[in-house]
This record gives C-alpha cells, structure tokens and sequence, in this order.
C-alpha cells in the first residue's frame, strides 16, 4: 500500500530524514517508534505531502505520489490525523465530520456513514457541541472519525494516545483492531505507548538520528533493541 524509498527531507538547512525506506502492505499496521525528535512526525508529514522531500520515492497504491500535493493525496485514500489532533474548534462534531467527506471521492454526495458511532458512540450524542467544548480523548475520538468518513485506504496516525485518559486509549485500540480485522486499511502508526504500539502491530520500524536502525516482526521485538533505542 506504501512504499518509501530512500527519502531525504530536511526544515531549511537541516536534514531530518536519511534515505528512509519503509513498507506497509494492504491492510497491515506499522509501528514507527523511537525517542522525540527522531523525525517521526516529519516522516508522516512527508508522506502526505505535508514537506517536501529533498531526494526519494513515495508509492501509494501502485502510484508515485513524491509530488503529489496533500488535498490530491488525501482524495486518493491517505488519511492523516496529527498530533495534537488539530479538530476545528468552533465547529460542531457534525460538522467536523462533514469537512472530513471533502476528502472523500463523493464528496458531499456522501453521508456520515451510521456504522462510524459504533466504533464512537460517544460522538452521536455530541453531534452539536463545539468541537473545543470537548475533553482531550473525545478530540482524538473526533479526530480520528474525521478522517474515517472519508473511506481512506492508508491511515496516519500520530501518537494518538497522547494525553489521553486510560478508558479512551483503550476505545482507540479497540478501534484500530477493529479495522486492522477489517483488512482495508493500511496503518502506519506512530507511538511512544510502546505496549499499545506493539499490542496492535504486526510489524515495526525503530527510528534514531532521523534514519531507520532497526525493523521485524513486532512479536520478535527483543528486549535489547528497546533497551537500546526506545527508553530513556
């Protein structure tokens, strides 16, 4: 479903990404861990066009989509919610959800499919409060369904337990294996919570110094590899 090879991207003078390259197969999720700063985020960034690369290939799809822009990559099935969530907070849940069908190849002719409030519930009760009046993990709730409605076949996600009380974090997992059963989205997950990362992925990439040093099956993850790379 994604393809990275040998990406390069730097902010001005400084290069952050080195000769990247990662792979997420149709309906797998992928942990992209490592310490902060390592260039996790600009990694997803990069990904939905968000930054421009320096050198190196994107695929999505069976497509190269290194020009792309991001409103181009999103219609295409790239859904990307960052950290920080960045919801619009004057807005309503509802309409929150409905900006989130732009990205969708019907667009407006589309609804909010009834099926995303049983992976939500809390929402449906919430469809006319303000975006900003909700708690932190009622945000990420929202954030996530928003990009839900619109049927992406790739899935960014950006540290999605930050900040987040236990039982939301545990909606969110309970969420994401639910879709990973589904088998129609990709995830490429970001994620300090290294239980909940490895709990759910089947595969991961460690990242140090913005360059990939480790990968494999997150079941054979050994306990030097995160003592090397992951704890403080």
């Amino acid at each position: 479903m994604l393809t990275i090879r040998q990406l390069n991207c730097s902010y001005g003078e400084t290069t952050i990404l080195r000769n990247i390259n990662l792979t997420i197969p149709p309906g797998k999720v992928m942990a992209l861990m490592g310490r902060n700063g390592v260039g996790k985020t600009t990694l997803l960034k990069t990904v939905m066009g968000l930054l421009r690369p320096l050198a190196g290939e994107i695929f999505f799809d069976g497509q190269e989509i290194t020009h792309w822009a991001p409103e181009k990559r999103a219609r295409e099935g790239i859904g990307y919610v960052p950290q920080g969530r960045d919801i619009f907070p004057y807005l309503t849940v509802e309409e929150n959800l409905l900006l989130g069908l732009e990205a969708h190849k019907a667009g407006r002719a589309m609804a909010i499919p009834e099926g995303l409030f049983d992976l939500f519930p809390a929402l449906k009760s919430m469809l006319l409060r303000k975006g900003g009046n909700l708690s932190g993990g009622e945000q990420q709730q929202l954030a996530i369904a928003r990009v839900l409605v619109s049927e992406p076949k790739l899935l960014l996600l950006d540290e999605p337990t930050e900040g987040i009380q236990p039982s939301i974090v545990l909606q969110i997992e309970n969420t994401i294996r639910f879709i990973k059963e589904q088998g129609t989205i990709s995830i490429l997950l970001v994620e300090q919570y290294l239980e909940f990362a490895l709990r759910l992925a089947d595969y991961y990439y460690i990242m140090e110094k913005g360059s990939i040093v480790s990968e494999g099956i997150t079941h054979d993850i050994s306990k030097e590899v995160i003592a090397n790379h992951l704890t403080v």
